[in-house]
């Protein structure tokens, strides 16, 4: 018989050496990225250090076999067999690693640094100023946010195909039916955007910038986070609606992490007294899970199955949460 609630589990959780703001899964294990420069894996309840470096972790991107890591320094290393290569170094602080054909891409000061497997090395200066956050919208264009607006980037051409007039742009995250993009700034507000476009409409109304966005798989919602407070903006094939979503209140601290499930509409939260918080916005308006960690809630990540989710902490701890669904997830 199916129970009622879901639940979270703590299955696994090892101390790391610092702050772990960045967490990716490599197949069944969990990597994350610290705040002394050093990159950890874990496997059951050991870690091993990949790689170490000079400075903080900026980014971290799980890419076939290997693991890609930014440093604040600017350095980029590839780690594939326990082995660490150079990608780039000196080029501004990497942000937003991602993959694109043939390689990956990341934020570096003004420009888009792309990076193939086959050694090329090209720099796209996106015209938007300094960038804060890019995602990849399919195939090998790229939508970037920075402080001039976005940006439309094609990694196949090596180009900037359009700009899109907005505040400063602090947050990506694109529809998985490839319809639209949501951009979050910091005066606010969210702009969706449909891909291709260059204006698109605006939510506002937040008291704050707008740094924690995520969509539904299903598409049919978008997620922003709000201080405390979570919001689930309804979406359709026409848009997103810019009036009345759904507010959903579970925390009593500002949420830090948001991450939606990757195949059905769940969405985990995290705040900044470690409370982590499950939420099925299209079936109730109430958690329908919750766990408590210590620390801060820096980063969350599901493993593609589903079952399992990765959490990084302020004070070094990475757990590994089980998920076994309710009848209301």
């Amino acid at each position: 018989m199916t129970s009622l609630l879901s639940t979270l589990n703590s299955v696994a959780r090892v101390q790391l050496p610092d702050a772990a703001g960045h967490v990716v899964w490599l197949d069944s294990l969990v990597v994350a990225g610290c705040a002394d420069g050093s990159v950890m894996m874990m496997d059951g309840d050991q870690a091993a250090t990949i790689v170490r470096c000079g400075s903080p972790v900026s980014a971290l991107l799980a890419h076939n076999d290997s693991i890609v890591a930014g440093f604040i320094d600017g350095d980029v290393l590839r780690v594939r067999h326990g082995e660490a290569c150079v990608v780039a170094s000196d080029q501004g602080v990497p942000r937003s690693l991602v993959e694109t054909p043939g390689g990956v891409a990341w934020a570096a000061s003004e420009d888009v640094q792309i990076r193939r497997l086959d050694g090329l090395a090209v720099s796209v200066d996106a015209r938007i100023g300094d960038i804060r956050h890019l995602a990849v919208v399919q195939g090998g264009l790229l939508f970037v946010g920075g402080v001039s607006g976005g940006a439309w980037v094609d990694t196949t051409l090596d180009l900037v195909d359009d700009i899109v007039a907005a505040p400063t742009l602090i947050a990506v995250a694109v529809d998985p039916l490839h319809r639209f993009v949501a951009a979050g700034d910091l005066a606010g507000s969210i702009h969706v955007i449909g891909v291709g476009d260059t204006v698109g409409n605006e939510l506002s109304g937040y008291p704050d910038r707008v740094h924690l966005l995520g969509w539904l798989p299903s598409g049919r919602g978008l997620c922003a986070a709000a201080d405390d407070e979570l919001t689930v903006w309804a979406a359709d094939r026409v848009g997103v609606g810019d009036s009345d979503p759904q507010q959903l209140v579970g925390h009593d601290r500002p949420i830090t992490a948001l991450a939606a499930h990757p195949r059905v509409d769940v969405v985990i939260t995290g705040d900044s007294g470690g409370l982590i918080r499950l939420w099925s916005p299209a079936v109730v308006d109430e958690p329908v899970a919750s766990a408590q960690l210590s620390g801060v809630i820096l980063g969350v990540a599901w493993h593609p199955d589903g079952h399992r989710i990765a959490v990084g902490t302020s004070d070094g701890n990475l757990t590994v949460l089980g998920m076994r669904s309710g009848s209301v997830a």
